[in-house]
């Protein structure tokens, strides 16, 4: 069924992505608990997709990892990824940018692509 904001409804109806990970010191130790969440977005198909393919796919778009204290959740990195959605284009789905933020200090990447002909290639 999805989460709007989160994750949209899997195509084919499937509970097949995870909404977050926790991970804890084993019994008996200590250690910080962590949480990665995931967030996802629904990207449409290209215009050339074969006639049997579902028209939309789900794409991971955001990891954010939190250190968890009881009830309160301190954010210590977050990933998050643009698409190319032009469902015309070959290039479409490929990652647009991807911003990572670690204490508060972001790196962008930013992506471009081009295709080329082999020079032996037929036309």
């Amino acid at each position: 069924t999805g989460e709007a904001e989160n994750c949209p409804a899997d195509p084919l109806g499937r509970i097949t992505r995870l909404k977050s990970r926790t991970v804890s010191p084993p019994p008996g130790t200590e250690g910080p608990v962590k949480q990665t969440q995931y967030r996802y977005q629904s990207l449409p198909v290209r215009q050339d997709a074969p006639a049997f393919a579902l028209p939309t796919f789900i794409q991971s778009s955001e990891e954010k990892l939190l250190l968890v204290e009881g009830e309160k959740r301190t954010e210590l990195g977050r990933s998050s990824q643009t698409f190319i959605v032009d469902p015309s284009s070959p290039h479409h789905g490929r990652m647009l940018s991807e911003i990572q933020t670690v204490q508060g200090k972001s790196t962008t990447r930013s992506y471009s692509y081009q295709l080329n002909q082999a020079r032996n290639a037929r036309s």
